[in-house]
């Protein structure tokens, strides 16, 4: 059992309701469960009942229908009542198959009995009722009034002995007709005494027959018994139509006796079915009833054990939080949970545990920081009177600073005046360069002139020689032609004579265009090799000026360096005497910070780490404290600064608007600090 009570106590608390709330929903499915299969045992019930009903209403329509067959000549509720009677089979067939229970079986068998005899019943009923219709047609084929109007018209050919055998005649047609009207009576009564009456009539009537035969003519004879015939046939026709309608009639109660026995059987099927039902529902509503009472019971206690399950731990840790809220951190924290709550027990034990830590950790710093606030303060002091040693000697390298600039700005101005000349000489040089460059340049367009020349002459040459060619040519078809070519052999000779001398003046413009091309290569070299003595002057030049530039650039820079070390050291000395400031405001911050800490101290003492709450070793350190506090106030020897007079304005450039208010701005961060700490752990 414990086991299961231990794993109870680790499920999670979300386990907890969900089996909580499944317990509670199983109950109600079970009792759900229960109502439906008692509710729907009821309705099995139910429907056995209502058919029970639909035999009882089927035997009363069959009842209905043999009522209606039995005083008409209709067919129709035969029909009818053989169409209910199936009803009633397949109902009572449906019942078999729906009634499993063995007190049901018997009665059902008796019904489907009863209802094969109800069906033959109805079977005999019908051939009864065709046996009547025959008997009621039989009954009115006999021709009575025929024979009687036959024989009443007879009478006055028919001699009788006396007047009184006439009249005897005429009583016997009144008797026949009296007669024939009971006979009709049998008929239509059904009854035993109209019958016995007309057999009572038969046999008066039977009497008269004989004696009025006796005296009757022969020869008229057959019409009496004609006559007579019909009064007899009247008789047997009404005796076999009641004897007809008597077997209907039987036929009829038997119909009835079967339905009555089969709607007897149903009705105390339905009795005991209206038991059943009413049994099952006070079961059903008792069942329930109780179920509900045991599901709400249980459901009780089940919610009441897993909500102290829930609100034993909540309390626990709130009776926790509020001593760790008091500041008691004295507190052993045990569990032996592992579901959420118990992580949460554990989780404030961890925090009790750390806080108690931290508060203990936080009373050692605070003791340590008090020491060394009044240590800071101390210091500050010393370094205060430093400070302001060191910001005369700043001003003493300030000045020396501003002799130097003075000496590096003349050697910039004279190096600055070299570079100008220098510059000049090489703008000169490169004057005279640019004009060397000219001359070179035209004398080569003159070389090319001239080689251009050169190949004029050597197209002249070329025509020449050609020419040449042209006149041997004709000179050779002259000395073909003979005499008819002679004069233009003289004309080929001339002109031969023209080419050879253009060659020879062409060789000879060529031999001087070569000699003057030489020439000109000649002048167009040296003038190349000037110009390059000139380029080579040039680049001399301008290196001597760009190292003049140089050095005149780096003197420049040279003396803004200086410049910018005079700044820095003005600047030095600013801060140095703002840094004097905030020496003495440390050491006003750190006695605040040692007051600070004392104040710490007394609300960290609100929190109890053990039993006695017995401080921290502080109160020896505290007397410390307050003698090194003393110490650190005494007034220091300074040293009087020196003038600064002789830095010159451009060397002092003071420094920017949040570099000056560096002092205030650092005592407000630290009184908000002041501020910050004491909200936070008045918050805490």
């Amino acid at each position: 059992m414990a086991p299961v009570r231990k794993r109870f106590f680790d499920m999670h608390v979300s386990t907890k309701l969900y089996l909580g709330f499944a317990i509670i929903l199983f109950l109600v499915v079970l009792s759900s469960a229960l109502s439906i299969y008692r509710f729907s045992t009821i309705k099995a019930y139910d429907s056995k009942n209502d058919l029970m009903h639909t035999v009882i209403m089927d035997i009363f329509q069959v009842k209905i229908a043999r009522t209606k067959y039995f005083a008409s000549n209709d067919n129709e509720p035969y029909d009818t009542m053989v169409s209910y009677n199936n009803d009633l089979a397949k109902n009572l067939e449906q019942g078999s198959q729906l009634y499993r229970e063995s007190e049901f079986r018997q009665p059902l068998a008796q019904m489907q009995k009863h209802q094969i005899a109800l069906q033959q019943s109805i079977s005999e009923m019908a051939r009864a009722k065709h046996a009547l219709s025959d008997a009621n047609a039989r009954f009115n084929d006999i021709s009575v009034d025929a024979a009687l109007s036959r024989f009443r018209s007879s009478l006055p050919t028919i001699t009788f002995p006396s007047d009184n055998d006439r009249e005897k005649a005429m009583d016997f047609i009144l008797a026949v007709a009296s007669y024939k009207a009971t006979a009709d009576a049998v008929v239509i009564e059904h009854t035993p005494a109209a019958l016995n009456m007309l057999q009572s009539r038969f046999g008066d009537l039977e009497k008269n027959y004989r004696d009025l035969a006796a005296q009757f003519p022969a020869d008229k004879k057959a019409t009496l018994d004609a006559f007579w015939g019909n009064a007899v046939n009247l008789k047997t026709g009404a005796e076999n139509d009641l004897a007809a309608y008597q077997t209907l009639s039987n036929a009829e109660a038997a119909v009835k006796t079967d339905g009555d026995n089969v709607s007897n059987i149903a009705k105390e099927v339905i009795k005991r079915l209206n038991e059943i039902n009413t049994t099952l529902t006070n079961n059903a509503i008792t069942g329930t009833a109780a179920f509900a009472l045991l599901a709400l019971v249980f459901g009780v206690l089940v919610s009441r054990y897993i909500t102290r399950q829930i609100t034993q731990p909540v309390s626990h840790n709130l009776v926790l939080a509020e001593r760790i809220a008091s500041g008691d951190l004295t507190a052993r924290i045990d569990t032996t949970r592992h579901d959420e709550l118990g992580q949460l027990t554990t989780a404030m034990a961890g925090m009790t545990e750390r806080l108690r830590q931290m508060i203990g950790n936080i009373r050692d710093s605070v003791s340590n920081v008090a020491v060394s606030a009044a240590q800071i303060a101390h210091g500050n002091h010393e370094l205060s009177s430093r400070t302001e040693q060191q910001s005369a000697a700043v001003v003493q390298t300030a000045a020396s600073m501003e002799q130097l600039t003075s000496t590096v700005k003349n050697n910039a101005d004279n190096a600055r005046h070299a570079s100008q000349i220098a510059a000049e000489a090489s703008k000169d040089a490169q004057t005279g360069g640019d004009v060397v460059q000219n001359v070179v340049n035209t004398m080569n367009d003159i070389a090319v002139s001239s080689k251009k020349i050169a190949d004029i002459t050597d197209v002249i040459n070329s025509i020449a020689f050609q020419t040449n060619i042209l006149a041997l040519n004709a000179a050779v078809e002259a000395a073909r032609a003979g005499e008819q070519g002679r004069g233009f052999a003289v004309v080929a000779g001339e002109v031969r004579n023209l080419a050879q001398r253009s060659a020879q003046a062409a060789r000879e413009i060529a031999d001087l265009i070569a000699e003057s091309v030489r020439r000109i290569d000649t002048g167009s070299m040296l003038a190349s090799e000037a110009g390059d003595a000139m380029q080579k002057i040039l680049r001399s030049v301008s290196r001597v000026n760009d190292i003049i530039g140089d050095i005149a650039a780096a003197s420049d820079e040279q003396r803004r360096g200086i410049e910018q070390i005079a700044s820095a050291v003005s600047e030095l000395d600013v801060t140095t005497q703002q840094n004097a400031s905030l020496v003495t405001a440390s050491a006003s911050s750190a006695s605040s910070l040692e007051e600070q800490s004392v104040q710490l101290e007394t609300l960290v003492s609100h929190f109890r780490l053990t039993q006695d709450n017995q401080p921290l070793e502080n109160q020896r350190l505290y007397h410390q404290r307050v003698e090194n506090k003393q110490l650190g106030n005494k007034p220091l020897d300074r040293q009087p600064l020196l003038p600064r007079t002789t830095l010159s304005a451009s060397t002092r450039n003071p420094l920017p608007i949040s570099s000056q208010a560096t002092l205030s701005q650092s005592n407000v961060s630290l009184n908000q600090n002041r501020r910050q700490n004491q909200q936070d752990w008045e918050s805490f």
